[in-house]
């Protein structure tokens, strides 16, 4: 949604989004299309092609063995096909939807509305070849991450 980029512009042209620096307001847009499937389809038609086109270019720019790639919605926009691992950081619903509410300034309510617009966490849990627990205290978050790493780098994914 950076101005200036052929998103962006797509954006703007199919939706009344912007806010007063002609940025693109997400709130806005959010309620747009999170009311409106056909508006929520049309601008999936914009945003995950393009994102899939950047995700490509970085991917083959890469000189690194190990990529992550973090796509919220992976599963939603089936996109699996661009790793070979998936990694899915856990936390509970209810905690899901107390986060999203701290970090976006939002209502219990607006939260747990768009968490049920994605594919349940249990769901993406039970999908992934990997879970890393973010329920838990930084110290033991780390040790988590570094224990999922030690055994993917030992499958030899890398020749």
């Amino acid at each position: 949604y950076i101005k200036g980029n052929e998103c962006y512009y797509q954006v703007v042209k199919e939706f009344d989004c912007l806010d007063e620096n002609n940025n693109i307001d997400r709130k806005k847009l959010g309620n747009i299309v999170f009311n409106d499937s056909a508006a929520k389809k049309k601008l999936e038609n914009i945003v995950h092609p393009y994102v899939v086109k950047c995700l490509k270019q970085g991917i083959e720019k890469s000189k690194e063995k190990l990529i992550f790639l973090d796509i919220p919605l992976l599963y939603e926009a089936h996109l699996e096909y661009l790793c070979d691992k998936i990694i899915v950081v856990y936390v509970d619903k209810q905690l899901q939807i107390e986060r999203l509410k701290e970090r976006n300034k939002i209502s219990f309510e607006q939260a747990e509305f768009l968490v049920g617009k994605q594919m349940s966490i249990e769901d993406k849990k039970n999908k992934a070849d990997y879970v890393i627990d973010n329920r838990v205290y930084f110290e033991e978050l780390f040790k988590n991450i570094e224990s999922v790493l030690e055994v993917i780098k030992s499958e030899n994914l890398f020749k």
